[in-house]
């Protein structure tokens, strides 16, 4: 019979294209892993950095701005700050880059089967991404400035309560 050498042939090949495809899953999770002991790494030696250099500012202001500021409010805002760049760091090199990576490829490869489809979807994507860059400066923004300003107030009311700081500063 002429089907059984082409029957053979098709699983031969579907073995490999199941074996690459395990392969490139398993470098794909090896990848990622590095990504996150590395960028952990990283992300400590500048959030270290950043403390250092943050309290060392306000140590060197005058004890007259120490006086007139809540102190539960610069401690909130360096650590708000510090979380900021630390989603930062995550969000850019764990999630946009990759992302990026394999949406320029795909719509290369696309492109260079299916010329018009690739084209559709380079467009697409850059009309997705302005808009929703657009979107997050005019909406999320002002709300997020809103609540953080609410935020070191609330935090600073707080945390000057727990520790009496508007006695001391009374003397």
């Amino acid at each position: 019979d002429v089907s059984h050498p082409a029957e053979g042939t098709a699983l031969h090949h579907v073995a490999w294209d199941v074996a690459g495809l395990t392969l490139l899953g398993l470098l794909g999770i090896g990848a990622r892993r590095m990504a996150y002991v590395s960028i952990s790494y990283l992300t400590s030696r500048v959030m270290t950095g950043i403390v250092t250099e943050a309290f060392a500012r306000v140590q060197r202001f005058s004890s007259e701005w120490h006086a007139s500021n809540f102190a539960g409010s610069i401690v909130r805002r360096i650590t708000r700050g510090l979380g900021a760049v630390d989603t930062l760091g995550d969000t850019l090199l764990l999630m946009l880059v990759p992302e990026m990576m394999v949406l320029c490829i795909t719509t290369a490869v696309l492109a260079f089967h299916w010329m018009l489809m690739g084209l559709v979807l380079a467009v697409g994507a850059v009309v997705l991404v302005g808009l929703s860059v657009v979107l997050t400066l005019h909406y999320v923004t002002p709300s997020a400035r809103l609540a953080n300003m609410w935020d070191t107030r609330m935090g600073a009311t707080l945390s000057d309560a727990v520790t009496c700081n508007a006695v001391v500063k009374a003397y």
